[in-house]
């Protein structure tokens, strides 16, 4: 349990070293996370009245590849600051931070709802407007800080961090080996060309392109709050520079982010991408040529779908021994992984984009539905059901 009292003395003191006069907390509310969250009531003209305390229990910052909690504090605390000086309006208000306290103090955004929420209930419009404002938000992200990466790699630099690795940033060309393997094991060798088109693949997501952005890296609906008065996203604790259209994807694979709990339905995904494309087009013009962009978004989409197939190979189906039955845990993950890289074959097969990997993609999905039939990917979201 975290020292509320302790936390919320230590964020008073912060507030006041950084606005000034004296600032009074009161209120404290303990969030549920996976850090120390408080909500507290601020007296100072300067702030907004309601605001949220983080604190990162780990000491350890300096670890050189970037890995767990102090990472992910640093980089939030970076991407805030960062976005602010770009006048991006997409992400809560920092107010203040320290690293030798561990403490970040951010605006509260209130108790809205997040899109996740929204679209596991039951209004068909609020769920597609959701999707909308996430395109948006997006949109707005990617078109603030397309050009910027030296501006945010610097700031980095200063407080001793890099953004901590991810699976939108995972390169899925170290993997030849998982790939083959899990191949190998139910029987199958990869379309000719195969390997060629993920290494291709592969360099539009890392290496520069015209979607080169900041990506927030964990764009599930969980974290777009649809706020009366403008919605945000929130937790930059994994944003790093990679193809924007790695955050922009999750609608098209059912939220890899979130281990796809739910399918979009074809026309909110396209909602949401025609929101996003207006809203970037001004500073990231490629994504108005449809060739381009529709590329691109194949390049992504396969991204993730390399990424939970490798996870699913090496976690859970590599170990398992000749003839067991997954349990709970393993049949979500094969349900999962059979969303997403349906969805990534879907897209490729809209504008003949990297065959070879969606081909053997499809190959891999069928060999698990042979083998384990009654394993279904999720269904479509509540909230899309009856559209």
């Amino acid at each position: 349990m975290p020292d509320v009292d302790g936390l919320v003395a230590a964020a008073a003191r912060l507030l006041t070293a950084e606005l000034g006069p004296e600032v009074a907390l009161s209120d404290a509310v303990a969030l549920e996370s996976g850090n120390s969250v408080i909500r507290v009531t601020a007296r100072v003209s300067d702030s907004p009245s309601q605001l949220i305390v983080k604190h990162v229990s780990s000491v350890e910052f300096d670890q050189p590849d970037h890995t767990g909690p102090p990472s992910r504090f640093l980089t939030e605390w970076v991407a805030l600051d960062f976005l602010a000086s770009l006048r991006a309006n997409v992400s809560p208000r920092l107010i203040a931070a320290d690293r030798d306290a561990r403490l970040l103090v951010v605006e509260d955004l209130g108790d809205w709802p997040s899109l996740e929420t929204v679209l596991l209930a039951d209004d068909a419009a609020a769920a597609r407007r959701g999707l909308e404002d996430m395109g948006r938000l997006l949109g707005g992200l990617h078109a603030a800080s397309r050009g910027h990466e030296e501006a945010f790699i610097s700031r980095q630099r200063r407080v001793g961090t890099g953004s901590p690795l991810s699976d939108s940033t995972i390169d899925q060309r170290d993997r030849r080996d998982v790939f083959y393997g899990a191949l190998g094991a139910v029987g199958l060798a990869p379309e000719g060309g195969f390997w060629d088109e993920v290494v291709e693949l592969e360099a539009l997501i890392h290496e520069d392109s015209p979607f080169r952005s900041l990506i927030h890296a964990d764009a599930g609906p969980h974290n777009v709050l649809l706020a009366v008065g403008g919605s945000r996203l929130i937790d930059f604790e994994f944003a790093v520079y990679r193809n924007a259209l790695c955050d922009v994807v999750g609608p098209r694979l059912g939220f890899p982010q979130t281990m796809a709990t739910g399918v979009v339905t074809r026309d909110a995904v396209l909602a949401m991408e025609t929101a996003y494309r207006l809203a970037v087009a001004t500073s990231i013009p490629e994504s108005e040529d449809d060739t381009v962009f529709h590329r691109h978004r194949a390049a992504a989409a396969g991204h993730w779908a390399l990424n939970r197939w490798a996870y699913l190979w090496r976690d859970h189906l590599a170990p398992m021994t000749v003839g067991e039955r997954p349990g709970e845990r393993i049949a979500r993950a094969i349900a999962d992984t059979q969303l997403v890289l349906g969805g990534f074959v879907a897209a490729a097969r809209e504008t003949n984009d990297f065959m070879a990997v969606a081909d053997t993609a499809e190959a891999f999905t069928s060999a698990l539905v042979k083998r384990w039939p009654d394993l279904e990917p999720g269904p479509v979201y509540p909230a899309l059901r009856n559209q």
